[in-house]
């Protein structure tokens, strides 16, 4: 390729084909500036690039107009720096920032939780038996349903302690079979349907978390297809109406979680709670207070988590 003469190997970086847009911002500038093929005016050829990084030299004119001329070009400040900013934060891959995430507290919540409870409830009342704890398929309901019967019978006037014909009041944890007791007393009534209702309402808790989860680290679009699929999966709506455990440790799981960046100590309780309820969580709880540790989000105070825990 024959270069004009007078041109420098080092101008040949300034050379943009014919089909190639136009430079905005400071680039612009230095590419016009010194480029000998532009031809400035005379009245106008006080600007000059000495090195990358120097600043251009202007005449008074230019310094009080606030224009930069080159050539026939006429370049605004204001548009110059503009068009600057805007191309470095496309080279930044700089994105709108994200929407505030919902409170916890508000009609969103509210419809997912009569969304969550629907199906449940359907199935508890309407297709299963709401006696027949598990249908046939396992009875660890009853083992469950009987240490909370006992222990308002006979454990509690024998020193508050839980009881079971087996010796394994303890084994599972003892959160399920005393919030099973309180309902006792409340309802007046130690029916087995009681135990289902309980995990019932915690996994109903737990679908409303998965969406507030998911729309503060992500967006709403996957917030409502992680709810869709929590809500409505037959094995979800099984088991949370079956009566068994994990729904509770899930979802006090899944709140401390949602607690953390704000209140580190109560996400601990949490998850000192989901220890007690099951006793996989002695697993996963110890590990999230350790991440609460290690990682750097904003308002996470591991020693906080770890007091609570």
């Amino acid at each position: 390729m024959a270069w004009p003469h007078g041109v420098r190997s080092r101008d040949r970086r300034f050379h943009r084909p014919r089909d190639a847009p136009e430079p905005t911002g400071r680039r612009a500038l230095r590419q016009a500036a010194c480029s000998p093929t532009r031809g400035l005016s005379p009245g106008n050829s006080q600007v000059c690039a000495r090195s990358r990084g120097q600043r251009f030299s202007q005449d008074p004119a230019q310094e009080h107009g606030k224009l930069a001329l080159v050539g026939d070009w006429r370049l605004s400040l204001a548009r110059v720096l503009a068009d600057d900013d805007e191309e470095n934060s496309r080279q930044r891959g700089g994105s709108s920032p994200a929407p505030a995430p919902l409170a916890l507290w508000s009609w969103w919540t509210l419809g997912l939780l009569l969304i969550a409870l629907l199906p449940r409830l359907i199935y508890l009342f309407a297709i299963s038996n709401p006696e027949n704890a598990g249908d046939g398929l396992y009875t660890d309901v009853y083992q469950h349903w009987q240490i909370a019967y006992l222990t308002k019978e006979i454990g509690l006037s024998h020193g508050l302690r839980l009881w079971d014909l087996k010796g394994v009041e303890y084994f599972w944890g003892s959160l399920h079979p005393i919030v099973l007791v309180i309902l006792f007393f409340v309802t007046g009534s130690t029916d087995i349907v009681l135990a289902r209702v309980q995990s019932l309402a915690f996994g109903s808790l737990g679908v409303v978390l998965i969406f507030h989860l998911c729309q503060r680290y992500w967006n709403v679009s996957v917030a409502v297809a992680a709810t869709a699929f929590a809500a409505f999966a037959p094995t979800s709506v099984f088991n949370d109406s079956s009566g068994m455990l994990e729904p509770m440790a899930v979802s006090l799981s899944l709140l401390g979680i949602w607690l953390l960046s704000k209140r580190s100590l109560w996400a601990g309780i949490a998850w000192g709670l989901a220890t007690a309820a099951r006793p996989e969580a002695w697993l996963s709880s110890p590990g999230l207070v350790l991440a609460s540790f290690c990682g750097r989000r904003p308002g996470a105070d591991g020693s906080c988590c770890f007091s609570g825990l």
